[in-house]
């Protein structure tokens, strides 16, 4: 036990004759714990957690895939939804989701 406290006083002496070499030393470590927790937080919520709904297991994407090009997802249309809401008894729910853009362009002219 004598050894590891002489190692530790010996570790701080070092540390108090190079300053710079501690002031980088200290950030690296708070660099690398807050990494490890931010890491650890989102992997916790992502995978451990889950989806924030209730019996997410049974959750499905349905969407069209062209035979041409297996792992290309195609996108459904807004009438292709509302066809297979209308249509589908084995889906208790059914819902969209939108992930394009859009562009909003104003075509009024002003007139002197």
């Amino acid at each position: 036990m004598s050894t590891v406290l002489e190692e530790i006083r010996f570790a701080f002496r070092s540390l108090k004759q190079s300053p710079i070499l501690s002031v980088v030393a200290i950030l690296t470590l708070g660099l690398g714990i807050g990494m490890n927790a931010l890491m650890f937080s989102l992997v916790y919520g992502a995978l451990y957690r889950g989806l924030p709904f209730p019996e997410e297991d049974r959750i499905v994407r349905v969407s069209w895939i062209d035979p041409s090009a297996p792992n290309a997802w195609l996108n459904i249309s807004v009438r292709d939804y509302a066809d297979l809401n209308a249509q589908q008894t084995t889906i208790q729910d059914l819902a969209g989701l939108y992930s394009g853009g859009s562009t909003a362009r104003s075509d009024t002219m002003a007139y002197s």
